[in-house]
């Protein structure tokens, strides 16, 4: 059986909507941690004129996401390739570089120092203007914004490395990585998609 994200068909919809105000009509995507790829083969249907760029730490998805790139028919994604936040050897040497990074449900699930290193990434491999966009729940002012959040950011403390971060530290990473906040667009489920643009 084909790997599948619990949460595409929840949350397909809203994050379509709203990366539609911030990516270009052209250029080039790097999605970090796409998991099986059911994301990136919608998004290459809708956003024609980008080619996109799905990686993963998990070597096992790759499978799954060229199975859903094909099922959707399109041919504006390149096979999907490693990367780990953790090991900058894996990174896109960003000699092309790229109009926007994207990173759905991953920071929760790693530590500080591997959000930090997304932002370097980010800001190493952007193209002047291009943007980096992550959707996510954060705390604010050190409170979660919504129950369900602060029971989820208990269940990843005992589960993985990941917590919900707070929205302030995202912020002062990207800031120290040339990529000053944009803005933040509110999506169901209690979650944002947060945006940082490389100046």
């Amino acid at each position: 059986m084909v790997a599948t994200s619990p949460a595409f068909v929840r949350n397909k919809d809203p994050i379509l909507g709203a990366l539609e105000s911030v990516w270009p009509a052209s250029g080039r995507v790097l999605e970090v941690g796409s998991g099986p790829g059911q994301h990136v083969a919608l998004f290459a249907q809708r956003f024609g004129g980008l080619t996109f760029f799905p990686t993963e730490r998990d070597r096992t998805l790759f499978v799954a996401i060229s199975h859903h790139v094909a099922e959707a028919g399109v041919h504006n994604v390149r096979p999907p390739a490693f990367l780990d936040l953790d090991d900058d050897k894996s990174w896109p040497d960003g000699d092309e570089g790229f109009d926007a990074v994207l990173a759905i449900n991953v920071l929760h699930m790693v530590g500080e120092r591997s959000v930090a290193r997304f932002f370097e990434l980010a800001g190493r491999v952007l193209k002047p203007g291009g943007a980096a966009s992550a959707y996510e729940c954060f705390t604010q002012g050190g409170q979660h914004t919504a129950e369900s959040n602060a029971k989820f950011d208990a269940w990843l403390r005992e589960t993985s490395p990941g917590r919900v971060h707070a929205f302030e530290t995202v912020c002062r990473f990207a800031e120290e990585n040339g990529l000053p906040f944009e803005g933040t667009q509110a999506l169901p489920a209690n979650n944002q998609l947060v945006t940082f643009r490389r100046i």
